[in-house]
C-alpha cells in the first residue's frame, strides 16, 4: 500500500490528492511509461474521490500515450479500467469497445489474468444486455483462465 492509498483510507483526501499530484509531477521526469501509468493510478482515484470526467479524460490520455509507447501491457490495463467503470456506471453500450479491445490486447500478449478478468467484464456487458447465453460462455472463459 502507497503513502497515496493510506491517506485515502485515513480520510486525508487532500493527502492523497497531494501525493498522487507529486507523483504525476515525478514521473512526468522519468520513463513514459511511468507516466502513463501514474495517469491510469490517479485516473483510478478520480473516480471515487474527483469527478468522473477528469477521471476519464486521463484514463484516454493514459491508453493513448500507452499505445504511443506500444505498450500493449499499460494500453490493455487503461482500457480495462474505462471499460469496467464505464460499466459499473451503467454506460454498458459504451463499455463494449474499450473492454473488447482490452480482451483483445490481453490475448494478443499472453495476459492470462488480465484475460481472465476481461472476460469477466464480457460476461457482465452480455448480462445487462440479457444475452444469458452469451454470458454464461464469457464467465465460463473467465473461470477456465
Amino acid at each position: 500500500m502507497g503513502l497515496g492509498e493510506l491517506s485515502i483510507r485515513m480520510g486525508a483526501r487532500a493527502e492523497a490528492q497531494s501525493v498522487l499530484e507529486r507523483g504525476l509531477d515525478v514521473s512526468s521526469h522519468g520513463p513514459p511509461s511511468l507516466l502513463a501509468l501514474m495517469q491510469v493510478v490517479w485516473a483510478f482515484w478520480s473516480y471515487s474521490h474527483s469527478t468522473r470526467e477528469q477521471a476519464e479524460r486521463m484514463l484516454r490520455e493514459s491508453i493513448a500515450s500507452f499505445a504511443k509507447l506500444s505498450d500493449q501491457w499499460g494500453e490493455a490495463l487503461g482500457l480495462a479500467i474505462l471499460g469496467e467503470k464505464l460499466c459499473g456506471s451503467g454506460r454498458f453500450a459504451e463499455a463494449e469497445t474499450p473492454v473488447h479491445r482490452s480482451l483483445a490486447l490481453r490475448t494478443e500478449i499472453g495476459d492470462q489474468w488480465g484475460m481472465a478478468m476481461s472476460w469477466y467484464v464480457v460476461g457482465t456487458l452480455a448480462e445487462a444486455r440479457a444475452d444469458l447465453a452469451e454470458a454464461a460462455e464469457a464467465y465460463g472463459e473467465s473461470l477456465a483462465l
